[in-house]
């Protein structure tokens, strides 16, 4: 099994740093009095924040991802009756092409000749 990291974290840790840096800023050079001290205050824990989901994503949790759901595999049936019972109903529905890999697909075409001559 593979490991990734949580994009989706890493993302939000670095709209974090931005806005703290951001008010950083704004509380050394916007001579706002009474604002200085809470936009400081707020800037420097969204900075920290930061920091520890960087830390726990880089370090602590990475995502497991599976080779099959890389590869875009929804399903794997034991027998061909579970896939029957499972898609033949949506054969109907297909207006374009079908994908699927099998083995002994001769009773599929069997069963579906006209349908398949058609396309």
């Amino acid at each position: 099994m593979k490991e990734s990291y949580n994009w989706k974290s890493l993302f939000v840790a670095s709209l974090l740093i931005i806005v703290g840096i951001v008010l950083m800023i704004i509380s050394a050079y916007v001579p706002l009095n009474p604002w200085n001290t809470l936009c400081s205050g707020v800037g420097c824990s969204l900075i920290a924040s930061a920091i520890v989901i960087f830390a726990h994503d880089f370090f602590v949790e990475r995502v497991s991802v599976s080779e099959l759901s890389e590869w875009g595999i929804e399903k794997i049936y034991g027998t061909r009756a579970e896939k029957n019972v499972d898609s033949d109903p949506n054969l109907d529905k297909a207006k374009y092409c079908v994908d699927g890999v099998a083995f002994g697909l001769s009773s599929f075409r069997t069963k579906y000749h006209k349908k398949l001559n058609s396309v």
